[in-house]
């Protein structure tokens, strides 16, 4: 990927994030209930205004929201990599990956591919990056559709 190319998917992802930020604080100004859940829910935890960004988040009824996040909130780190990381250890896939490996006698044999891994969490997580790290959210909770 070139610099032209990284560039534009970064200026993506601000507009995006961008635009629901501003849908966001538009529901928050003009409802109560908006308020009271961005007050508690940030009281609660760090993480809870980076999921006001995630899809789906938004059209769900805003007293439901805090117990919509105990159940979405998987992980945060202060980068996508180290998220990443994190989750092939929280799914159990390294252990599952050595144990491959050392069935096979070879150490190394067995690699995660970089875009493949990538996808397959894209398809079951939602990361959201912030300039505090990022935060990951289980991706059915948030829209159980996405499994049908």
């Amino acid at each position: 990927m070139n610099n032209n190319q990284i560039n534009e998917r970064i200026r993506m992802r601000v507009d995006d994030a961008t635009s629901r930020a501003a849908q966001i604080l538009e529901k928050i100004a003009a409802s109560d209930e908006w308020n009271k859940a961005l007050i508690d829910g940030s009281a609660k935890h760090d993480a809870f205004i980076a999921f006001l960004l995630a899809p789906f988040v938004t059209a769900q009824n805003p007293s439901q929201v805090l117990e919509l996040f105990d159940r979405a909130y998987v992980l945060d780190e202060r980068n996508e990599e180290e998220a990443i990381e994190a989750l092939v250890q929280h799914n159990g896939w390294e252990k599952i990956r050595d144990t491959a490996n050392r069935k096979l006698g070879f150490e190394e044999l067995l690699t995660w591919g970089e875009d493949d891994l990538r996808a397959v969490l894209n398809d079951r997580y939602v990361f959201i990056r912030t300039y505090s790290g990022c935060f990951v959210f289980d991706r059915e909770v948030l829209d159980p559709e996405s499994q049908n």
